[in-house]
């Protein structure tokens, strides 16, 4: 789920992904990410991860290189933490940008891709950003460029910044070299998922998915220590630590319930501290390795 999305969309996803879950026999795991709160397995299938401004429909038209009208993009290419692997590339403004001395940015003008690179990226991020561009110009075809801009080969900045096209996108007012980790890219969700999770010493709790007549109800089984024993005395159960949601079904529950397990976590979160922590959808029959971590954790 994209941070922008409405209500409408995330309904209509969730009717799509039970359809899915369905056509492949309910062999799956289901699982829900919200965009700045992404699980460690949902970011290993995609880095690095992008954030586009706007909707699908609307990227895959602004991809579309031929078009006359495909105005400029600006994209900020950076580990959130220089201890770990996931890149994130995200769309910026072009106006009001202080460039990072620490991160690389992409200019994309459709046929023709500007990469900046900050005098304090090393050189790792800088061939992963290389790379990451060069898909970029792959996926266009023949007619695509690259062009490189080495903030520490710049000899003469106040010259560049009057000829080259990458500046002229940027306000001269605004534009500012070496100010490290100026850039404030918050928004109403945070880009990188361990910013605003809870502490990990967060309490697990186990509570059971109950119908009182038309109305559901999540009564708390237990706190603490929870066995797969637990789980399986609850057969319909919610079971969550601060950080990740599991709604744990038994065989024995109907599938009728079962399409329905990703609306219940979705109300019983909403009435969290944490609502937007990944939520996973495990039936008895099912294996996850991230589930069995945090049992024990």
């Amino acid at each position: 789920m994209g941070r922008d999305a409405v209500t409408e969309d995330y309904l209509t996803s969730v009717v799509k992904l039970h359809e899915l879950d369905t056509f492949l026999g309910k062999r799956g795991i289901v699982h829900r990410e919200v965009q700045g709160f992404e699980s460690g397995v949902f970011l290993k299938y995609f880095n690095p991860i992008t954030l586009w401004k706007g909707s699908s429909d609307q990227n895959y038209r602004q991809t579309q290189v031929k078009k006359s009208n495909h105005s400029a993009r600006l994209l900020v290419f950076f580990k959130p933490d220089p201890h770990m692997t996931q890149v994130i590339v995200k769309e910026v403004s072009t106006h009001g940008l202080e460039l990072d001395n620490t991160r690389i940015y992409i200019m994309d003008l459709g046929s023709r891709l500007i990469q900046w690179i900050g005098c304090l990226v090393g050189t790792e991020l800088a061939l992963l950003g290389l790379k990451y561009t060069e898909g970029i110009r792959a996926s266009r075809g023949l007619r695509s460029k690259v062009e490189v801009i080495n903030e520490k080969l710049e000899e003469d900045e106040s010259a560049t910044l009057s000829r080259h096209p990458f500046y002229v996108y940027l306000s001269k007012d605004s534009y500012r070299s070496g100010r490290n980790g100026s850039q404030d890219l918050s928004s109403s969700v945070p880009i990188f998922p361990s910013m605003l999770r809870a502490p990990k010493s967060s309490v697990s709790r186990l509570s059971r998915i109950v119908k009182n007549k038309s109305k559901i109800e999540y009564q708390k089984v237990k706190e603490g220590n929870i066995s797969l024993k637990d789980l399986e005395k609850a057969q319909f159960a919610i079971f969550e630590n601060g950080l990740e949601c599991y709604v744990w079904l038994s065989n024995k529950i109907p599938a009728s319930d079962a399409n329905v397990a990703l609306e219940h976590s979705h109300n019983y979160l909403m009435n969290s501290k944490h609502p937007t922590v990944p939520v996973t959808i495990l039936r008895e029959s099912q294996n996850s390795a991230a589930f069995q971590k945090a049992l024990v954790a």
